[in-house]
């Protein structure tokens, strides 16, 4: 004879759970031996619950040890030399001549005299790899009609101080 026992509730509504829950069918079959003759028992269960613990995404943190503002002073044909200034960490300014590979692609276009980067040393967890991150800042672009009114401005600003 099969047997069936009640499904439990296993979510309560208008809740996220905590723990996800799985079903499956569970049939188990056994053979006896009972006096020289054989016996098959089937026992059905219906479905099965599984408490499995919800995984949640592992957040990726980056801890910075070291990190710097640097300001390109020439550009070569696989490297480029910068002053560095510190922001972070321990240690003098300095000039460093860094691969341009070490930039993210999108960047390149970016690596040019006068151009402000930040570059940071640091371990990313979790699995504690260490990396560096280069970084250009992006400026936003002044359209010709911007630039000719700040000029309009500029000489308003220059007459009035003047005297002109």
């Amino acid at each position: 004879e099969e047997l069936t026992p009640p499904q439990p509730l296993l979510i309560e509504p208008n809740r996220e759970p905590d723990i996800v829950t799985q079903t499956q069918p569970f049939n188990q079959r056994s053979t006896f031996d009972v006096n020289g003759g054989s016996t098959i028992l089937t026992v059905s269960l219906g479905q099965q619950m599984f408490l499995l613990p919800r995984l949640r995404p592992a957040k990726e943190v980056f801890n910075v040890l070291q990190k710097w503002e640097g300001f390109v002073i020439e550009v070569g044909l696989d490297t480029f030399l910068a002053r560095l200034t510190r922001i972070v960490g321990q240690g003098p300014d300095q000039e460093a001549e860094i691969y341009l590979e070490e930039v993210e692609e999108e960047d390149r276009v970016l690596v040019e005299p006068g151009a402000v980067f930040y570059w940071s040393i640091g371990y990313l967890d979790p699995g504690r790899m260490r990396t560096s991150v280069i970084r250009f800042r992006r400026l936003p672009t002044w359209t010709q009609r911007q630039l000719e009114a700040a000029r309009a401005e500029a000489a308003k600003l220059r007459d009035l101080l003047h005297g002109d």
